[in-house]
């Protein structure tokens, strides 16, 4: 596993903020998926907050983790195929077309009515399924679920494509908190679920280390306080740190195939 994606998944467990569906509610959240501000509110929410625990329909809860696009493709009148998800959603519509009979007191529905409620039913399932998912901070990850759950909605929105992209990467941003000048600053409870030490003795791994850091923190560069000091390499290997001076002066050639360990080695301790 990449280090990016070891640091966010170590920041999913150590989140301990709970989801708030006062201030989330059914709605405000259907209502986010055509208003760029609540948008970015409700990821950049979600991001810093535990995903809920509700007790989802099995079928239906696979289909989302899967995203499968063919939920309602594989429908059927069939009984004895019919799939699990399906037999789901059937039994969540028929519940939502009897709550609505006896709210207006009405034993017929029409067409009308009923794409009503199935436009409803698919909102609802949506919508019950988001404040679940466990949202982490990977921009391609997210505009695939949201854009799955606007499709399950049938939501017309221009709130899609290069414009969602746009507002998730911005709340991923927004999520991001300054570097600190020196590396002891950072609370423990992170520097737990970095996969490196800091201060960092070598730049071998460099790139994967900023990517790393850039998950939680914005900055552009790393202040020099994040690199030991290292020694200059002493011309003659008898001054080499006592850890090395067993590998130097190489004279077997056969140990010239471990140079890039070598010298890694040598950059623990000298630049």
């Amino acid at each position: 596993m990449a280090w990016a994606q070891q640091v966010i998944e170590g920041l999913i467990q150590i989140e301990t903020k709970e989801f708030d569906e006062e201030l989330w509610y059914y709605r405000k959240i259907l209502e986010a998926f055509e208003n760029e501000a609540l948008m970015q509110g409700f990821i950049k929410y979600k991001l810093t907050h535990k995903p809920t625990t509700h007790s989802i329909t099995t079928a239906i809860a696979l289909k989302f983790k899967y995203i499968d696009r063919n939920f309602f493709r594989t429908f059927t009148r069939n009984k004895k195929i019919m799939p699990a998800h399906q037999k789901e959603f059937e039994e969540i519509y028929e519940q939502a077309v009897q709550n609505y009979k006896g709210k207006h007191s009405i034993t017929v529905t029409n067409r009308e009515i009923i794409d009503q409620i199935n436009k409803k039913v698919r909102q609802k399932i949506a919508i019950n399924l988001l404040p679940n998912y466990k949202m982490v901070k990977n921009p391609r990850e997210i505009a695939k679920v949201l854009d799955y759950c606007r499709g399950l909605m049938k939501m017309e929105s221009e709130l899609q494509g290069d414009k969602m992209w746009r507002v998730i990467n911005e709340a991923i941003q927004n999520t991001l908190q300054q570097l600190p000048e020196n590396p002891e600053e950072i609370p423990k409870e992170i520097t737990n679920i970095l996969p490196f030490n800091l201060p960092l003795r070598n730049r071998t791994n460099l790139r994967a280390i900023l990517a790393a850091l850039r998950k939680i923190y914005t900055f552009a560069q790393l202040p020099d306080s994040y690199f030991v000091k290292l020694e200059q390499l002493p011309s003659n290997p008898k001054d080499l740190n006592t850890d090395l001076r067993g590998i130097f002066p190489i004279k077997d050639r056969r140990d010239l195939r471990d140079l890039i360990k070598h010298k890694r080695a040598l950059a623990e301790y000298y630049k």
